[in-house]
């Protein structure tokens, strides 16, 4: 089991923002939604976590889009800040070593699978 934490612009749609022309667009990253659902479908012990700058008022909306592509996410956190996120996790023997990764992908890559 897997716990997959996802950031939502730029990984799973195209990036947008407050600033775009037609803010908190929804243009869908079609091959990372498909290969983030099929993991889900493979491994039904894993579980998604969204993570977003979003704001809450858009919390509603992105479960919703993600229903659409058969994903349920544990969590969506919304009002972070646009920065760095970093992920500490301990180890142990019932959680060996490496207990937590991570990935950098350029934004709006469609090459998720490649990583799960």
């Amino acid at each position: 089991a897997e716990v997959i934490f996802l950031d939502f612009d730029g990984v799973l749609v195209k990036n947008s923002s407050k600033f775009a022309l037609t803010p908190w667009e929804y243009e869908p990253i079609e091959e990372n939604l498909s290969a983030i659902s099929e993991k889900l479908k493979q491994c039904k012990s894993s579980s998604v976590v969204i993570t977003t700058s979003r704001p809450s008022t858009e919390l509603n909306n992105i479960a919703e889009f993600l229903k659409k592509y058969q994903i349920s996410p544990k969590q969506i956190v919304c009002d972070l800040p646009h920065c760095k996120r970093l992920l500490v996790n301990d180890f142990s023997a019932s959680n060996p070593f490496p207990s937590a990764l991570s990935v950098n992908m350029p934004r709006n890559a469609s090459n998720l699978a490649d990583y799960l």
